[in-house]
């Protein structure tokens, strides 16, 4: 039971005050109360679709390097089969929203979220699979 109360512990502590900070910001204030742009809704979907093609070509990458490893490997194929269809998904939001083809063809990633792309890269490259887990 001592366990049960340390991951309490963490969620009380840690967890649920950086979710409660995050959802103060601006942006997610804006969210709920339907107050948000379309062009940051634009820009959200260009940026995440990036994002998780950055991420497919990580686990492609982590299936090549573990290939000698049958549980990492089919850890890795089951991480880039759970988000294969994220670009398309987010794309397809964008294009709803009247971006076009060539908007995702031509996107470029803001700093901040290229800074998370490269961490979570990091992480499923040069980490366990515990530490890609959580990130």
């Amino acid at each position: 039971m001592a366990s049960q109360s340390f991951v309490d512990s963490v969620v009380k502590e840690i967890i649920q005050p950086g979710v409660n900070r995050l959802m103060e910001l601006p942006y997610f204030t804006e969210l709920r109360s339907g107050k948000l742009s379309t062009k940051r809704l634009q820009g959200w979907a260009l940026q995440h679709y990036l994002h998780n093609v950055a991420l497919l070509k990580g686990f492609a990458l982590c299936m090549v390097k573990n290939s000698h490893d049958p549980d990492l490997f089919k850890y890795f194929l089951y991480q880039m089969n759970e988000e294969q269809y994220h670009p398309d998904l987010a794309k397809k939001f964008g294009l709803a929203i009247d971006l076009q083809e060539e908007d995702f063809a031509n996107a470029m990633p803001i700093f901040e979220c290229l800074s998370h792309t490269a961490k979570t890269i990091h992480g499923m490259l040069l980490g366990s699979a515990v530490r890609v887990t959580c990130s």
